[in-house]
């Protein structure tokens, strides 16, 4: 039996057994609750829209986390907006691809009565907010300025190389021979079997070393002189944002990308997650032909 006949067949059992066993948060029966008034926004939802915000509002007070599944044009951000402020969440950060912070900005400023909305690019920015203050903040930061941080360059001292006796170690050609080593403690820096680091090995990733755990890399002067925000966030003003807005948050999923873990650096800076995304599984939807 194909799976898609196997579904089809046991279609109603299927249902009634994830519903028993994962009973929803929201139904139709509870869309007269008074503590998500609807009225309260500046625009009127549309259709769906308002089950839509009234459960991911819902979820929010009570577990504190949601993700918002739809289709590009479904009005994912006004739903994120407009459930964050019914949720009572009063100072909220919104992760943004680059092409949308302006549009976020101004969902919030059409959607949220009496918001203060900023975007925030430097340091300086999130000082302001801070200083600002206000009962009702939503700040709006693009993903690239929250990963980007200033570029490195790995260190280390090349030193003689010698054998146990303390005699020079020479190539084929008689030359001496040098290794890298430890800036701080010269201690002769190799991976897990031994094998001696060559500078590509530094420049990979940033180290430290083995020995006294001192950094292998440094900042480079002649590059850009800034500082990733979503670090900033995290050791500065952790706790200060109630409620993390992560938008297109499928693209976060890459544990070693500088998105994702700027994503879950502000994730736990912050108190609560609500992450949105069109394509759960990344990619482009495609239509496929059942036979």
């Amino acid at each position: 039996m194909q799976l898609t006949e196997f579904l089809d067949l046991y279609r109603a059992a299927l249902a009634d057994a994830v519903t028993r066993t994962y009973p929803p948060v929201y139904d139709v029966a509870m869309r007269q609750r008074r503590d998500v008034d609807l009225r309260r926004l500046l625009r009127r939802p549309l259709g769906a829209q308002a089950d839509a915000i009234r459960a991911t509002a819902l979820a929010l007070q009570q577990q504190g986390s949601a993700l918002v599944v739809g289709e590009m044009g479904t009005g994912k951000s006004y739903i994120a907006a407009a459930a964050a402020y019914l949720a009572g969440y009063r100072r909220v950060l919104v992760l943004a691809p680059p092409h949308l912070v302006k549009k976020w900005r101004r969902e919030i400023q059409q959607t949220i009565p009496g918001a203060q909305v900023l975007i925030v690019r430097t340091i300086g920015d999130l000082e302001r907010v801070r200083r600002l203050g206000g009962n009702l903040q939503f700040v709006v930061c693009s993903r690239e300025q929250a990963k980007l941080g200033y570029r490195w360059r790995a260190v280390a001292v090349e030193r003689w190389t010698r054998d146990e006796v303390g005699y020079l170690v020479r190539d084929e050609m008689g030359r001496p021979t040098r290794r890298l080593c430890c800036p701080t403690c010269f201690t002769p820096l190799t991976d897990d079997e031994g094998v001696p680091l060559t500078w590509g090995d530094l420049e990979a990733k940033k180290g430290v070393c083995p020995a006294c755990q001192g950094p292998l890399w440094q900042a480079d002067r002649v590059g850009p002189r800034r500082y990733p925000l979503a670090d900033y966030v995290r050791r500065r003003m952790r706790g200060y944002f109630e409620l993390l807005i992560g938008d297109e948050c499928h693209e976060f999923k890459a544990r070693g990308s500088a998105q994702g873990i700027a994503a879950g650096t502000l994730a736990d800076a912050c108190q609560r997650t609500l992450a949105l995304t069109g394509t759960i599984f990344n990619g482009c939807a495609r239509r496929h032909s059942m036979m």
